[in-house]
Order: C-alpha cells, then structure tokens, then sequence
C-alpha cells in the first residue's frame, strides 16, 4: 500500500464516501440520506488501509438486507481500486489484492447507473467517481438546509426536489361497497339472482368496500414574516394536486383568504406558481390569522371537511387581530379536520409558542411540525401517506 492513502485530506474522503453511497442509492439500494454520514462514522471506526476493515464497515452500515450484497460488494470493488480515493489504497503490491470485477461482471443494477452518469470507458477502465461525489454531497447538504438560507439556484434545485418526493393520499374505506371478484359474500345479490336460475343458488356475488382519497387542505400564510417558506410550500401542494386520486383545496392567506386550488391544477408547475401569485392581492401583507380562518370555516368547511380529512396550517402564528377569534375559530376547524400546524420557527430546539397566537394554535393542533427544509417536507409527505 502506499503511504498516500493514509494522508488524503478528509474533504476528499467525504466526498466519495457520498458518491459511494449515491452510486449504490442509484444501483436500487433503499439507502436514507443520512447513508453518507453513517458510513463515515463506521469507517472512523476502523483501519481505512485494511481494506477488508473498510469493506465491513461500509457494508455494516449500508447494506440492510442479504439481496444487496453482490451489489455492494461489486461497487465497493470499483471504488477500492481508484486511486484518488480517500478510503482506498492501490493494494497491487499487497498479498490482499482486490478482485476487480469486470464490466460484463457487474450487476445489471450497477452497470445501468454507472451508464447513465459516465461517459463510455474502455474495459477495465477505473471508475471516475469525483463528479458523482461532489453532486451528492450539495444534495444532502441540501436537503437539511433552511429555505430561507438558500440562494437563487439552490432554491431552483429544491423546488424540483420537492416535486419528486411529492406523494398522494392512501384512500380510506367508506360505508358504501362494490361488486368485486374477491372479498366477502354479497348475499343480497347472490339472493336476486336466483330467480334468473329456477330458484337455483349458481353463483355467489363478491363486494369490497369501497375506498376514496381523505381530503386535504392547505392553508398557507402568505404575509411577509413567510416569504422564505411560502413557495416550497406551495409547490408541495402542487405536487400533490397533480395526484388525481387525492382532492387537494389550496387557500392563501395574509389579510384576506383567496383559493388558489384552480391554479394549482394546472399541470406546468410555473404557470400554475404565477397564476396564483397573479391572484393574491395580499401577497407579503399583514395577518390577521383569527379572521381567515373565520372565513375559511363560514365559507368552505362543509364543504371541502364534511367528511373529515386532513388540514395542513402553514403559518408561523403571529397574530395581529384578536386572539379570541383565533381561539374559537381554530377550535371549531380541530372538530372538523385533523389539523396540523407546519411552523418554519420549529426548526430551534428552544423554540417556545409564547405569542398568543402561537400558544393557541399548539393547543389546537393535532401535530406540529416544522416547515424550513426538504427534509421537513418529506416527513410531512411521509406522515401523509400513513395517514388510515
């Protein structure tokens, strides 16, 4: 081995670490993006110079399940032998020598995602990893970072983010059932039939119950004290229009409450982005959250929550109007809906609601969560799709 290996700079050992790790996630492997930082942690752990060290603790913190590891273990072959990587070392000298496999040898998996991010290479050829790596490395620091700290092409790059990860509403079941092939008896229609039959029982008729998307609303605040938060919010929300199958009714608000449910419909999401901004006269307003939602429950309640659903409250609940409206109309809309407060101040450990506003909402709400960063918004989708 040489001794270049043990004085790479650790900047260069994160970065394929990271491009390790996006190399396998794009090989099929279900890796979270904390993949990185784990296997970094693991291999500080042990021996980086040993390379069946290295391969263990990479593959105690990556690999999940026993179908994986031809698939690691082909990609952990191709990294060992580049030279410029922080945790490999050229081991031609060593009793140890990898064995590198060939392209005709790789995982099918392995070999699509090396094709669709390389140029074509000769046989035998060693992998270039460092453009991967350092694209990986941007992602994942992406997704924890604060919308507000974003800049203009780091905020580009989050908005498709959010439009990837964006996923629809599990149906739930209601009172009302369908004919099926499978599922329980329909004695009912089994019964009518046997007229048909000279009073003979020849079939037995299934039903299922039937199932429908839960309703979601979103009600975002738009005022001024939002204007980092309210964007990724409502691309979100467009995302999850665009799922048919789940009934999405968008309002914003700062002093009045407009419905942008219409223009989030519309399938380009920049179009629909500028329609609704186009429609919003309040735009980085004021608030006056008790009177909104005053409005929201007098106009749409029965209407888009008749059934229950889901409410999702953007906003960071500074009040300007009074607070015992908010309380009794924030209030009426919990009986209603399961309603979820997002708030972009979560994100402070020592965050506390200690404006009025914000205390009555935490009293109110069902969960309160945080709204500053992709990572944010994907729990927020996650918990979503559990949602019975």
């Amino acid at each position: 081995m040489t001794s270049d290996t043990t004085n790479v700079k650790a900047g260069h050992l994160a970065d394929n670490i990271a491009g390790f790790a996006d190399l396998l996630r794009r090989s099929g492997m279900a890796l979270g993006f904390d993949s990185a930082g784990l296997a970094a942690e693991a291999l500080a752990t042990v021996d980086m110079t040993d390379r069946r060290q290295a391969k263990a603790a990479l593959s105690a913190a990556l690999v999940k399940n026993r179908r994986d590891r031809a698939l690691f273990s082909a990609a952990f072959a191709l990294f060992w032998r580049e030279p410029t990587s922080g945790f490999t070392a050229e081991a031609d000298d060593s009793d140890h020598a990898p064995d590198v496999p060939e392209r005709e040898d790789l995982p099918k998996a392995l070999e699509d995602a090396l094709r669709a991010n390389q140029p074509q290479t000769d046989v035998g050829q060693t992998v270039e990893v460092q453009h991967q790596a350092t694209h990986a490395t941007k992602t994942e620091r992406l997704q924890t970072l604060d919308f507000a700290a974003m800049s203009a092409e780091e905020t580009a790059q989050a908005e498709a983010l959010i439009r990837r990860f964006a996923t629809s509403l599990k149906p739930r079941p209601t009172r009302r059932f369908k004919r099926a092939s499978a599922g329980r008896i329909d004695l009912s229609a089994s019964l009518k039939s046997m007229p048909r039959t000279a009073g003979e029982l020849q079939r037995l008729y299934r039903r299922q119950r039937q199932r429908r998307p839960d309703p979601l609303v979103i009600i975002a605040d738009v005022s001024g004290s939002m204007d980092a938060y309210t964007r990724p919010a409502l691309i979100f929300a467009h995302a999850l229009a665009q799922r048919l199958e789940s009934p999405v009714e968008t309002f914003v608000f700062a002093t009045r409450l407009t419905s942008i449910t219409r223009d989030l419909r519309r399938k380009d999401p920049d179009k629909a982005m500028k329609s609704a901004i186009d429609r919003v006269t309040d735009w980085s307003g004021g608030t006056r959250l008790g009177e909104i939602l005053a409005a929201f429950n007098r106009r749409h309640l029965r209407r888009v929550l008749s059934s229950g659903g889901t409410c999702l409250l953007i906003t960071d609940g500074l009040e300007r109007g009074d607070t015992s409206l908010l309380a009794s109309e924030a209030h009426r809309l919990s009986r209603f809906s399961r309603l979820w407060w997002l708030n972009p101040l979560m994100r402070f450990d020592q965050y506390a609601p200690s404006a009025r506003g914000a205390a009555i909402l935490e009293r109110c709400a069902e969960r309160r969560v945080s709204v500053h960063s992709l990572d944010s918004l994907a729990a927020i989708g996650e918990a979503l799709t559990e949602l019975r």
